[in-house]
């Protein structure tokens, strides 16, 4: 494709060709003038860009976010890491779609996701990720697991009092409090819609098919289509009927017709079964990981512990194991308000 614009770098003519397309010339007008942009802030310093997700593989929607990975060559300074922070908002209130920027830099760059490996390349160096072996399936089975809870925690408001099982986010609601956080409207704000559960059901499967298949997958469709042929059990049809419904078609849009609205109310109400099905299948896998010695992975169950809590007395004893073997007084102190936690529940 031949996609450029042009600028000006200590005089010269700078310009920006994209070496792949997303196959949407407005995405692609759009990564154009970011990478120009990040090019111009930061002559020499950046690798490569790639797409991640939907815009990557083919099955963006008109409400899907742009998910954009910048790998920097040697390590971020902190004043870089700040103009990036910078450059984010700045580009999120130009642009007509949520972008999601992350940058990454070559010196903690060891392993690579199953997302990154599925990327789209469009500017830079093509190979960095497909170089990198993918990440240990222990660390996959984790980080998956801590991003479900964060959905299932932000659905319901950030609260801090969330326990193992699980409640619906507003059990009044028509659709049970599944539906707030749907198209990105600008400024931060998002009106109703399901963007966030159908995020959540695929983060789910993406956990389970690393959990028990010990499988990595790089993409919401190829997370839901493993589960339905490789995991196939009693959820395999909803969470394909969530994909398809919810993404494919309603474009994760609140749909008007009463029996789709009908269709989304039965999903909903399934959900709360299948985010605890979860978290009762994951229970054995997260008292192990606090008995390791891997730092990561602790952290993102210590993280994953502090939104929902498990109120049982083999958590509390895990729990204060590690504070023993632990001199990190961040970790120690986070280690105090999960227990105060599990102990408030217990006594009432």
């Amino acid at each position: 494709m031949d996609v450029r614009i042009s600028g000006l770098e200590g005089g010269c003519t700078l310009t920006v060709e994209l070496s792949n397309s997303t196959g949407d010339t407005e995405i692609d007008d759009l990564l154009v003038g970011i990478v120009g942009i990040y090019e111009s802030t930061f002559p020499q310093r950046i690798r490569g860009y790639y797409v991640v997700g939907s815009y990557g593989d083919g099955t963006a929607v008109p409400s899907s976010d742009l998910d954009i990975g910048i790998l920097f060559y040697a390590r971020l300074t902190h004043t870089e890491l700040r103009q990036c922070q910078d450059l984010i908002h700045h580009c999120n209130a130009l642009s007509h779609v949520r972008l999601d920027i992350s940058s990454l830099d070559e010196s903690h760059l060891t392993r690579a996701t199953a997302s990154m490996k599925a990327a789209l390349p469009i500017f830079g160096d093509k190979l960095a990720f497909h170089t990198l072996p993918l990440e240990p399936i222990q660390d996959k089975i984790i980080r998956s697991l801590f991003m479900a809870v964060q959905y299932m925690w932000i659905l319901r408001g950030r609260a801090d009092n969330l326990y193992f099982p699980l409640r619906y986010p507003d059990e009044d609601g028509e659709f049970y409090g599944y539906d707030s956080f749907g198209e990105y409207v600008g400024g931060g704000e998002f009106g109703r819609g399901t963007h966030l559960m159908v995020n959540l059901v695929t983060m789910m499967t993406t956990t389970i098919n690393a959990l028990v298949l010990g499988k990595q997958v790089g993409t919401k469709k190829e997370s839901v289509m493993t589960y339905y042929y490789d995991v196939d059990d009693e959820w395999a049809d909803f969470v394909v009927d969530v994909y398809q419904f919810l993404k494919e078609q309603w474009h994760y849009q609140i749909p008007q017709h009463r029996e789709d609205r009908e269709r989304l109310r039965h999903f909903c109400e399934r959900l709360i079964h299948f985010e605890n099905f979860l978290l009762a299948i994951c229970r054995s896998y997260i008292l192990k990981t606090l008995a390791g010695h891997d730092k990561i992975c602790l952290k993102y169950t210590l993280d994953s512990l502090e939104r929902i809590g498990y109120p049982s007395g083999d958590f509390s004893k895990a729990l204060r194991l590690v504070y023993v073997e632990n001199d990190d007084e961040a970790i120690r102190c986070q280690i105090e308000r999960i227990t105060q936690k599990i102990v408030s529940k217990l006594g009432n």
